[in-house]
């Protein structure tokens, strides 16, 4: 081949010679270099070379070189007049000029297509440290592509390239740290790339695809997913916590409680009462609200719609809706913390919260009790509160009014906390 090449420099070179000398006699304006028709024959068989050249499987930039000195030496050619001494051998001459023009085209769709088929970088992880378990990367390749992976790992790996589609491995390898391999891609479809690790390792990964023709560049290679119910046994789905807001009074508890010198001769100064914890529960809020004037409290301001908005609140700015079990009271606190707080009044009263129906009913019975000390508050005014007794269906509340001359009027609201599992997968579709 680079003989070949060789052969044409010189007869072109030869060619210019002959137009410079040309010049050179003062016919400048005819500018004519006349070429005799073994010249011509040779000149045919250069551009039969090129030709094979530019049809042949060049794909790569060391290659691209070869091209463009092609299509330089085309140009030559081109602005060269070549008129033919005799008559007979136009048919060659026009032959020549006609592959020279068709060969240009060539050459220029040539340079283009090498470098628009360039290798995309689709996946590019560098010095990341992926935690022990198994991770996947998801892509999508064209039939004919070819996929040039570089992965370099601290501690060995397994690895799959799995096909979603068909639920198949196309290939695989085990206990590695570095490899470095081109695949070329059977299917149009999303494929994934599967890592296995023991232990959290650092790694490098590099994964390029080297697009099989024009159209598999171009192609739309996004990735659409969405979220479909499944069962519990389904392999491929996933857990995911919920938690479904349920009042627990659909009107607020109400009580008034007297003086203790006015109970001394007949009324209550202190009252137990039950609620019912919703199966399911895992946290549950409440809100107490004490004053010495009785309220109209027919508003529509309840508290279970303050735990609405608060849960929504909790949404709109990112904060965690889904909640992995053991972080369930973290979720409960951050809904605390943004329900609006009742105003304090002067009045106040102790509230408990009993274990049982029987402590419940000795405090009452002025009998020793025992109460739960990290949710009761004595001397409490107006207050939001958190509780996680839930193990029972029935928690006991016992009020207390401790004031020696002035009656009190009581609200008590609650809202559960429940949790919901509903079980979902992943459904990927290319917009191929």
């Amino acid at each position: 081949m680079k003989n070949k090449i060789k052969a044409l420099n010189y007869v072109t070179i030869c060619l210019i010679i002959c137009y410079i000398l040309n010049i050179g006699c003062g016919n400048e304006t005819k500018k004519v270099v006349v070429v005799i028709s073994q010249d011509l024959i040779n000149l045919k068989e250069q551009l039969t070379v090129l030709s094979s050249l530019i049809k042949s499987n060049i794909s790569d930039v060391s290659e691209l070189n070869k091209i463009i000195d092609a299509k330089n030496k085309l140009v030559e050619l081109s602005n060269i007049k070549i008129v033919l001494a005799h008559r007979q051998d136009s048919t060659m001459f026009d032959s020549i000029m006609k592959s020279i023009s068709e060969l240009q085209v060539s050459i220029e769709m040539k340079i283009f297509t090498i470098k628009e088929l360039f290798p995309i970088t689709i996946i590019d992880i560098e010095e990341t440290v992926l935690k022990a378990g198994d991770s996947s990367l998801y892509f999508v390749a064209h039939k004919g592509d070819s996929l040039m992976l570089d992965l370099n790992f601290e501690e060995n790996i397994n690895y799959f390239l799995y096909n979603e589609s068909l639920k198949r491995k196309e290939f695989e390898k085990y206990n590695f740290k570095k490899f470095n391999k081109t695949i070329v891609i059977a299917h149009t479809d999303i494929y994934s790339l599967k890592i296995a690790i023991k232990k959290d390792t650092y790694s490098n990964i590099i994964i390029k695809r080297k697009p099989v023709d024009i159209n598999s560049k171009f192609m739309d290679t996004e990735i659409l997913t969405d979220s479909v119910l499944t069962t519990k046994g389904d392999k491929n789905g996933v857990a995911v916590v919920n938690f479904i807001l349920r009042n627990i009074f659909n009107e607020p508890y109400n009580v008034t409680l007297n003086s203790t010198t006015k109970a001394f001769f007949g009324g209550e100064k202190k009252v137990i009462f039950p609620i019912s914890i919703p199966k399911g529960t895992k946290d549950w809020l409440y809100r107490l609200k004490v004053s010495y004037s009785l309220k109209d409290t027919s508003n529509t301001d309840k508290f279970v719609n303050d735990v609405g908005a608060s849960y929504s609140k909790v949404k709109l700015f990112g904060l965690t809706v889904y909640e992995a079990e053991k972080n369930y009271s973290s979720l409960s606190r951050e809904l605390l913390n943004n329900i609006f707080i009742p105003p304090a009044e002067e009045a106040y009263c102790n509230i408990y919260f009993f274990p049982s129906k029987k402590e419940a009913e000795n405090y009452i019975s002025l009998l020793p009790y025992k109460y739960e000390l990290d949710f009761s508050v004595k001397n409490s005014q107006s207050r939001n509160g958190l509780v996680n007794l839930v193990d029972k269906e029935q928690v006991y509340i016992g009020l207390e009014n401790t004031n020696f001359k002035t009656a009190i009027h009581i609200w008590f609201e609650a809202v559960a906390l429940v949790k919901e599992i509903k079980y979902y997968k992943i459904i990927r579709k290319a917009k191929i």
